[in-house]
């Protein structure tokens, strides 16, 4: 049986953001640097979606997924990883036509291994996605308190709009979970905030999330637009089907560059 763990636990602590009851600090932890989060909120939906979560982090087994440590029903220790978030990586302005293809790559590797087992993840944005020091390439794909598995026996999100606005798939948006293909929409908004992070698709993402607006040209060189265009179809069936599809197109982009 866990049990929570003793407030000496995280020293020292950084706290580094609060959202829907959950508290994110950095601490250490068995002489190592780790990530805390912890269950502030006390009701019955913070619980459920907080044990979901942790059960689904505790089955992650990816260089490029997240490593939980322990996990108790108030607190989640996951192993500390270096590097800048992609969001603050776009301030800065459009990558580098190169280090696009080496976060793709990266990206579709940590999506194929979700999908495999079963997995969606539901919330790819930049913030969510941590690029290592020295190869953007060797990424981490954190963020999961929105994700769905086929292992859990009730989806605790079931009859909410889990996940962000300005990074959702329409059907998503619609209260539609468990399709893998919402995450290949999240990863056509994440290579358009890589080629041009300050012009979105449409104006208002709600415009683009209940099709009252038409998507913006699509940005960076014509040979990404197969693939761009791909996985933002708004109609999951006329999107690209799987994570093969788009590994596909880009080693089709690679073959050339």
């Amino acid at each position: 049986m866990t049990t929570r763990l003793t407030p000496a636990v995280p020293v020292p602590l950084l706290t580094l953001h609060e959202q829907h009851g959950v508290q994110v600090t950095r601490g250490c932890w068995r002489e190592r640097d780790v990530l805390l989060l912890t269950r502030m909120a006390g009701d019955a939906d913070t619980r459920a979606r907080f044990l979901q979560e942790g059960a689904i982090l505790a089955s992650l087994q990816h260089p490029y997924l997240p490593a939980l440590l322990q996990r108790s029903p108030h607190q989640l220790v996951l192993a500390w990883t270096d590097g800048p978030t992609l969001h603050d990586r776009l301030r800065r302005g459009p990558m580098p036509f190169l280090d696009v293809l080496r976060v793709l790559r990266g990206l579709i590797g940590a999506l194929e291994a979700l999908h495999a087992d079963g997995m969606v993840h539901h919330d790819l944005q930049p913030a969510h996605l941590q690029l290592r020091l020295g190869d953007p390439g060797q990424l981490l794909l954190s963020g999961f308190g929105c994700a769905w598995s086929s292992q859990q026996a009730r989806d605790a999100h079931d009859g909410h709009r889990a996940g962000t606005a300005a990074w959702m798939a329409p059907e998503q948006f619609a209260g539609v979970r468990g399709d893998p293909r919402s995450d290949l929409y999240g990863l056509g908004l994440l290579l358009w905030a890589m080629l041009d992070p300050h012009t979105p698709p449409t104006a208002d993402p709600y415009d683009r999330l209940l099709g009252l607006a038409p998507l913006r040209p699509l940005p960076g060189p014509a040979v990404l637009h197969p693939l761009l265009g791909g996985c933002l179809e708004r109609d999951p069936a006329l999107r690209l089907q799987n994570v093969a599809a788009v590994r596909e197109l880009l080693h089709d982009v690679e073959r050339w560059h």
